[in-house]
């Protein structure tokens, strides 16, 4: 799992875009300040697991949601949203495939959608490992 926070406070509008779920599962949820659910992501979410770009509102947004965007609008300023890359197999090209999709993730203000900045991923765990109690996958 990994998490990206965002404010939306500062510079207005936030864009998170989600890469397609291909080769690989990808699933998340925005929550706002107080976790309440604003949005889900992959096969049963608003973008049916072909990624999309999402605007975070702020509350008080009252312009016009630019055209090829799902807009998100929450109750506060802050939030955050989790995703979860599940890999068919825990082979390596498997493997690599779903940390490519993370890494596809990006979280930018709106101000700057014509020339968005670099992502940085300051702390990345790059591998899984199956959990005894489930057949799930989690980062280490």
């Amino acid at each position: 799992m990994f998490f990206i926070n965002f404010n939306t406070q500062r510079e207005g509008p936030v864009v998170l875009e989600v890469p397609a779920a291909t080769g690989a599962g990808l699933f998340g949820t925005v929550v706002d300040a107080w976790q309440v659910p604003l949005i889900d992501l992959g096969p049963s979410g608003e973008d049916q697991g072909k990624g999309g770009k999402f605007l975070l509102l702020p509350p008080d947004f009252k312009g016009e949601v630019p055209p090829g965007y799902f807009p998100v609008r929450s109750q506060t300023y802050n939030g955050f949203a989790g995703f979860r890359a599940i890999a068919k197999t825990e082979g390596a090209d498997d493997v690599a495939k779903a940390l490519a999709l993370i890494k596809q993730v990006r979280i930018y203000p709106l101000l700057k959608a014509a020339s968005p900045p670099k992502q940085r991923y300051v702390a990345f765990m790059a591998r899984f490992t199956t959990v005894s109690c489930a057949s799930t996958r989690a980062f280490l």
